[in-house]
């Protein structure tokens, strides 16, 4: 999976000459709502007539939304179709954690295509230039 998401991110970046996950959304006509969510939520994607809207919680600082907003993407490019908040409400077992594991991969894919020098650096080194959390160290 992590081939296929490298291509894809090279790919949009290639594409659309870009790789702010922003604008990237927008050109892969998305639209962005940010929107007054709990603190467990950091966003979800609204797939309608396909249509997806990613929606963020406004409440994060401004590296967890382009995070966040590169994560829904990544379902939008990567799961099309799959719907993981009705998943998790009906389905248990490891294909939730596994596909959130991918839409990660896929923003890290995208963020860390704006980071220099990035084959010098720890993962720790990266989290910090992105402004995350050491925690998120394992989907580097």
């Amino acid at each position: 999976m992590t081939i296929i998401i490298e291509e894809d991110v090279n790919k949009l970046a290639k594409l659309h000459e870009t790789c702010d996950p922003i604008r990237l959304a927008k050109l892969c006509g998305c639209n962005i709502l940010y929107s007054d969510l709990d603190a467990d939520t950091w966003g979800f994607t609204v797939n309608n007539n396909r249509c997806n809207t990613l929606v963020v919680n406004q409440h994060l600082k401004k590296e967890l939304q382009k995070f966040t907003i590169a994560h829904e993407l990544g379902h939008v490019r990567l799961h099309k179709g799959i719907s993981t908040p009705f998943l998790k409400k009906v389905a248990r077992g490891s294909f939730i954690p596994a596909i959130e594991k991918e839409a990660n991969m896929y923003a890290f894919s995208i963020l860390c295509k704006n980071v220099n020098n990035i084959d010098t650096m720890t993962k720790y080194q990266i989290l910090d230039c992105l402004g995350l959390s050491y925690e998120m160290e394992r989907f580097l």
